[in-house]
């Protein structure tokens, strides 16, 4: 029997084979987190065409817990209802992924290109401008904001012309915010 002092790093011992042990995951630091949402904010052309294709699903999953809590936190301070904040927590994580299936499909069905994790990683950057969305005349802008950003996002990870794209991101969101606009009064009459 071999000395344990003898054995090389790496080799295995008694004949058992090595195990190579890797991190779990990427790491994403806070000071990253604010790197990526002042670069998505500010430039999210430029964001986009980084960091919108290719690469894991881990960190855009970190950027948008980030962005869904500070929003969450935001909105439930502004508006005082400190109750509601797990619940805007969820809805925005959910409701960012829904979103990226959604396009993902309708983008495919119009020639995209992209896999599912890279139209994924688009909607989850799109989400940066909702940590301003419980401050009343910003969230509206946020939520236009956040639309440019899927914009550029969906565009470049589908390699397709700013029309098409505009056209693909656009219908659906006027659709949906006609629809609501009208239905939410009808919906909010009937007290459940």
């Amino acid at each position: 029997m071999q000395d344990d002092s003898q054995l090389e790093p790496g080799s295995p011992a008694d004949g058992a084979a090595a195990v190579e042990v890797k991190p779990v995951g990427e790491q994403y630091s806070l000071l990253e987190y604010f790197d990526d949402l002042k670069a998505v904010l500010m430039s999210p052309r430029r964001f986009t065409a980084e960091k919108a294709g290719g690469g894991s699903l881990a960190k855009p999953f970190v950027f948008v817990a980030s962005c869904s809590m500070i929003g969450a936190i935001g909105y439930g301070l502004v508006h005082q209802l400190y109750m509601a904040i797990p619940n805007f927590f969820l809805t925005c994580m959910l409701e960012n992924y829904l979103i990226g299936f959604l396009f993902h499909w309708l983008f495919k069905l119009f020639g995209g290109k992209a896999p599912l994790r890279d139209s994924l990683r688009a909607c989850n950057y799109s989400i940066a401008p909702s940590v301003v969305l419980g401050v009343p005349i910003l969230g509206t802008v946020a939520a236009v904001y956040s639309a440019v950003i899927l914009f550029f996002g969906m565009r470049t990870v589908h390699q397709m012309s700013s029309v098409k794209a505009a056209l693909l991101v656009g219908i659906p969101i006027v659709t949906c915010t006609v629809a609501g606009y009208f239905l939410l009064p009808l919906i909010s009459s009937h007290h459940i």
